[in-house]
């Protein structure tokens, strides 16, 4: 089982290979509820590329490190290798004010040979009806 990290991040989610080239950037305060949300809505399966503790707006600064290779709104074409494409170009973070390492990518890389599987979704509780009186 993969130790997903807590709080705000950044994430990197791709598709096998032989399926699509592109990543997913976005972020989120719950990277495990995230992530089953996209793999319920995407028809191949889906891994988990990279996650970076989110640091203000580093989301839109990896937009528009990697404007150039904008395939649909927040999916990339990041080549064969997503990851290196990442780490090749962390010093373009710095003209947007965000000091990242190749080290704190590299170490955030969690689950990048292993596509993402949360096991059987658990059935959301029913919502209580509200009184009719209550309704205007």
């Amino acid at each position: 089982m993969i130790d997903y990290p807590y709080g705000p991040v950044v994430y990197f989610v791709g598709t096998e290979k032989h399926i699509s080239r592109l990543v997913k950037i976005g972020r989120t305060m719950n990277l495990r509820r995230r992530l089953e949300n996209l793999r319920l809505n995407c028809p191949v399966p889906l891994h988990l590329i990279a996650a970076v503790p989110n640091s203000g707006k580093l989301e839109e600064a990896f937009h528009q490190v990697f404007a150039d290779l904008r395939a649909h709104n927040e999916w990339f074409d990041l080549g064969e290798d997503p990851l290196t494409a990442i780490t090749d170009r962390i010093g373009d973070l710095e003209a947007y004010g965000h000091l990242l390492t190749v080290d704190q990518i590299r170490l955030a890389a969690i689950g990048r040979e292993r596509t993402w599987n949360p096991g059987p979704i658990s059935p959301r509780r029913p919502r209580r009806s509200r009184s009719p009186g209550r309704w205007r």
